[in-house]
C-alpha cells in the first residue's frame, strides 16, 4: 500500500469522526470539519484573541470552489474567504460570517 493510500484513509477517518455536513448553493451536501479557530492578534499595543470559521474538506472537493461562495453550516451561512490545500489531501477553507440580508426583517 502506497502513502497517499494511508492518508486518504486518515482522512476518511478524521471526515467520519469529526466531520458534518455541509450544504452547497446547489443544495448538495457533504461532509466537512468546521472549527473556530482563534488567533491571538494585536491591535494598538491591545492583545485580542481573534475567532475565525474554517472548515476543513477534501482537496477534491474544494478544488474548483471560487471565493464569495455561499456555504450553510449549523443552519448558518457563511461566505468562503480562500482555500489553502494542504499536502495532506485536505484544503483548510477560512469563512466568515454572512450577514442575514432579509428585506423586512424588524429588528427588536
Amino acid at each position: 500500500m502506497r502513502f497517499s493510500d494511508y492518508q486518504q484513509a486518515l482522512n476518511q477517518e478524521k471526515l467520519a469522526l469529526w466531520g458534518e455536513p455541509v450544504t452547497l448553493p446547489d443544495g448538495s451536501t457533504l461532509i466537512g470539519i468546521f472549527r473556530w479557530q482563534v488567533a491571538n492578534t494585536e491591535v494598538g499595543h491591545i492583545e485580542s484573541d481573534q475567532q475565525q470559521p474554517t472548515l476543513e474538506v477534501l482537496n477534491t472537493e474544494a478544488e474548483s470552489w471560487p471565493d464569495q461562495l455561499i456555504l450553510i453550516i449549523r443552519n448558518q451561512s457563511y461566505t468562503l474567504v480562500k482555500c489553502f490545500p494542504k499536502n495532506n489531501g485536505m484544503t483548510l477553507c477560512v469563512l466568515t460570517d454572512t450577514p442575514d440580508i432579509q428585506p423586512n426583517r424588524v429588528w427588536q
